[in-house]
């Protein structure tokens, strides 16, 4: 099975939800900045490469674990991954889609203003890792693991 997680922004919550589901960040504890700092594509993806489906991991269960940038394209992406799937009569079944729009807060918003719009990242980053900390046991819960 393939599992995609995808968000607006590839470059954060989907690294730290994939990580999670991989086992390579920890349940139990909030993660210090610099643990979400290393993690690889974590505020390291550029506009040019949201769109593209990439590999994080395989998880305990042997299922491949991705993330996916989509913009503003949650759904149309989703349809079109589905419909190619189902055109190359595989079992689109086989996908699952994680939206992580919904797993937020204020600092991740205003991060990501600064980060996507303004092109200020370096403040952008300090306040999405902020904001994710300040989640990070909500979404840990809403992981499908």
């Amino acid at each position: 099975m393939k599992i995609i997680y995808l968000c607006y922004e590839a470059s954060f919550l989907p690294v730290v939800a994939a990580n999670i589901h991989c086992k390579l960040l920890s349940t139990d504890k909030v993660p210090s900045t610099e643990e979400l700092y290393q993690l690889p594509y974590y505020g390291k993806l550029f506009s040019h490469q949201q769109g593209r489906i990439i590999p994080i991991g395989i998880d305990t269960k042997g299922n491949q674990v991705y993330i996916l940038g989509t913009r503003n394209g949650v759904n149309i992406v989703r349809r079109v991954i589905k419909g190619l799937l189902n055109i190359f009569s595989y079992n689109s079944n086989q996908v699952i889609f994680c939206d992580l729009r919904n797993v937020r807060n204020s600092l991740i918003c205003l991060g990501l203003f600064f980060y996507c719009t303004l092109k200020i990242k370096v403040l952008g980053t300090f306040l999405i890792t902020q904001g994710i900390k300040k989640i990070y046991s909500q979404l840990v819960k809403s992981l499908e693991i």
